[in-house]
């Protein structure tokens, strides 16, 4: 049997004209920007050529745009063509292309890279979210009555800014008897709130807005530095009442030292009527002073005779009506004893007489005069010039 083969034989013998790639004459890149106004991701287009019936098609990844459901729109005018993302997100990188119809070939391409997506998205965020800045954050400051005022200080704000204060993320009402307020010129947003109590610890915040920008600020008062802006605040409460209610202490009693070596409790009281009643002590028990105060002038004064640490101890005094009732409190011990001391042996040693030699039947005395002596003063003696010899008398 004969062997078949097949076999056919082609002979080709083509002409082509070289083939070499030209840019369109006039012809421009697609551009990428993050809209400083808006905050919107636009890639635009101008074409070099337009004829009547050109379209502009936008294509991702080389397939048309066609789903405008996620905020992407495409605007185009004349010779210009934008491709804009109004809601744009971390899926939103790839290659971009535009290409114009019923020319001769107008296209051109940009490719988003994830990395620029990421720094557009923050920079489109930044626009759409700007930061109102402060001069100072949140703080507060307690008022007379013990009110607690809430404030902070923008570097700017217009008449149309808008506020919310809040306390453990419950809003706070302004209306009476608080108050909510701003200072256009000063930039000065604050809350007042009228009673502060065990019951307002927690973390305090202001939300502001003011045209498209925004800004927070927090303040924490728990622990130790809520029980001290509470007990400054109660001071303050009770200080108002204390004052402008009742008879009061419009000077807290002090310790006076005269000249003469005398020692006298003072103090002055305010907002009297005839009924008012005054009242000394010592220890708890009541004084009776040989002159009555003199609630006329305000001024009341206790003489303490021959002071020493036998009149030492807790001194009071009080004023009351049917109005109310106040007391001022002294402690003459410890330092405020010793200064007094001091203060009287200075005063005695100025006034000291010369020494006097008297012979007695037990040997020589030395006595000096003074206006004032008690046992507490220490009285140093000095025999020519050896070191002085301290002796108690």
């Amino acid at each position: 049997m004969a062997e078949l083969t097949n076999k056919v034989d082609f002979d080709f013998d083509f002409d082509f004209d070289p083939v070499t790639a030209k840019a369109v004459a006039g012809s421009q890149e697609v551009s990428c920007v993050v809209d400083e106004k808006s905050g919107d991701i636009v890639l635009s287009f101008e074409s070099c050529q337009i004829n009547e019936g050109s379209k502009f098609i936008w294509k991702k990844d080389y397939k048309e745009i066609t789903d405008f459901s996620k905020g992407v729109v495409i605007k185009s005018e004349g010779t210009h063509s934008k491709l804009i993302f109004k809601n744009p997100d971390k899926e939103d990188f790839g290659t971009y292309s535009v290409s114009v119809t019923n020319t001769e070939g107008v296209s051109s391409s940009y490719t988003i890279s994830n990395e620029e997506l990421v720094k557009m998205l923050a920079l489109s965020y930044d626009i759409r979210h700007p930061v109102i800045p402060l001069k100072s954050e949140l703080a507060y400051k307690i008022l007379e009555r013990g009110r607690m005022r809430f404030w902070l200080q923008a570097e700017e704000i217009s008449s149309n800014v808008t506020y919310k204060f809040f306390a453990n993320n419950k809003e706070l009402s302004g209306a009476d008897p608080n108050k909510m307020g701003h200072d256009v010129a000063t930039g000065i947003i604050e809350f007042i709130m009228d009673h502060f109590t065990e019951e307002n610890e927690g973390t305090y915040t202001c939300q502001i807005t003011d045209g498209g920008g925004k800004a927070q600020s927090s303040l924490v008062l728990i622990g130790n530095a809520f029980k001290a802006a509470l007990a400054e605040a109660d001071f303050q409460r009770r200080e108002y009442i204390r004052v402008k209610e009742g008879p009061h202490f419009s000077e807290f009693l002090s310790l006076q030292i005269g000249d003469d070596c005398s020692v006298t409790l003072v103090c002055k009281v305010a907002n009297l009527k005839k009924e008012s009643v005054f009242h000394w002590f010592r220890e708890d028990t009541e004084i009776i002073p040989d002159v009555k105060p003199d609630l006329g002038s305000g001024v009341c004064k206790l003489p303490i005779k021959e002071f020493s640490m036998k009149t030492a101890g807790i001194y009071k005094a009080t004023i009351s009506d049917d109005r109310g009732k106040d007391m001022s409190q002294i402690n003459i011990s410890g330092k405020v004893f010793d200064d007094a001391i001091n203060k009287l042996s200075q005063l005695a040693g100025a006034s000291a007489a010369e020494l006097v030699i008297n012979c007695t039947a037990t040997g020589i005395q030395l006595q000096c005069h003074m206006k004032y002596y008690t046992l507490e003063m220490n009285i140093t003696w000095y025999n020519g010039l050896n070191s002085p010899t301290v002796t108690r008398l």
